[in-house]
């Protein structure tokens, strides 16, 4: 598959909306980087900002196997 279904810093293709500047809407609110488009889809759905949330992006390799790729903790030496 290797669909990314979360990116903290690329908008999302799936959702136009995110297209606004940091992935706000118009209220304030973040949308989710990906939507599932039916009751038959069991794609996970990710999540990572917030205070101290490491997730960088998450790609969708098979039906239920996801790659994760985190990013490192500021003012560390290389802790996630």
């Amino acid at each position: 598959m290797n669909r990314v279904v979360y990116d903290c810093i690329d908008p999302s293709p799936y959702n136009p909306v995110s297209q606004l500047s940091d992935q706000q809407t118009i209220d304030g609110e973040f949308q989710q980087f990906y939507t599932p488009v039916s009751a038959d889809d069991y794609t996970l759905v990710f999540e990572s900002r917030f205070e101290s949330g490491n997730l960088r992006r998450a790609i969708q390799v098979y039906e239920f196997e996801y790659d994760l790729i985190l990013k490192p903790d500021y003012n560390t030496r290389g802790y996630t």
